[in-house]
């Protein structure tokens, strides 16, 4: 609650007089909201956006997304038994989180946001995409006791020994309740998607298989 300045009442307590001088007597350093026809906000404001999916523009992450990546290894960062030899030959991260979007970020609906650096497919076999996300803020390892993997794609072997042939571009692309997270490969084009789940009542999680 630390981070909470508001709190809105809806629903069925709602509208009782009881619950509301009970909350605000208790909670006195947060502003207490109560709208107009308390029990009926949440029916309302569902029935609105099914009609005008529109007035939505944006929403703030709850989590922290990104993927497992092995990202450049850095002794002032990472602990030396994290260090490992990638692919390509130089020295990377095991186990290391590629943080898209941060929580409680602003992001806009339909306007993806990509990775940040430069991803390559790997030279060692088929490349899997793992997806993860973390209540913390700025997650190091996907092994954190608060990361949670919530998805994957195989993007398949690698299309010849150069990095110039096998960098992939990766995007968070965040809809009302979804997430798409698309990943496409820079030599020809071709894109593969996967959608994520993510209401609050259900947490995320993978719910289609993907496709070439």
């Amino acid at each position: 609650m630390k981070n909470v300045s508001s709190i809105l009442l809806v629903g069925g307590y709602g509208d009782c007089k009881l619950v509301h001088d009970f909350v605000k007597r208790k909670i006195r350093n947060k502003d207490i909201i109560i709208p107009q026809e308390a029990g009926l906000a949440v029916l309302k404001g569902a029935v609105r956006f099914g009609h005008l999916p529109w007035l939505v523009t944006s929403r703030i992450v709850q989590s922290t997304y990104g993927f497992l990546s092995t990202a450049d290894f850095d002794a002032n960062i990472h602990p030396i038994q994290r260090k490992i030899i990638g692919s390509y030959g130089e020295e990377k991260v095991k186990n290391g989180f590629c943080k898209v979007v941060g929580v409680d970020t602003e992001v806009s609906i339909g306007k993806p946001v990509k990775a940040p650096g430069k991803c390559f497919l790997s030279l060692d076999g088929d490349t899997t995409l793992r997806i993860y996300t973390s209540s913390e803020a700025n997650p190091v390892f996907v092994t954190d006791v608060n990361c949670k993997q919530v998805g994957e794609l195989s993007l398949g072997y690698a299309k010849g020994n150069s990095k110039g042939e096998n960098e992939i571009e990766v995007s968070f692309l965040f809809g009302e309740t979804e997430i798409e997270v698309k990943v496409k490969m820079l030599k020809d084009g071709s894109e593969i998607k996967k959608i994520i789940d993510c209401l609050a009542d259900k947490g995320c999680k993978q719910v289609d298989p993907g496709c070439r």
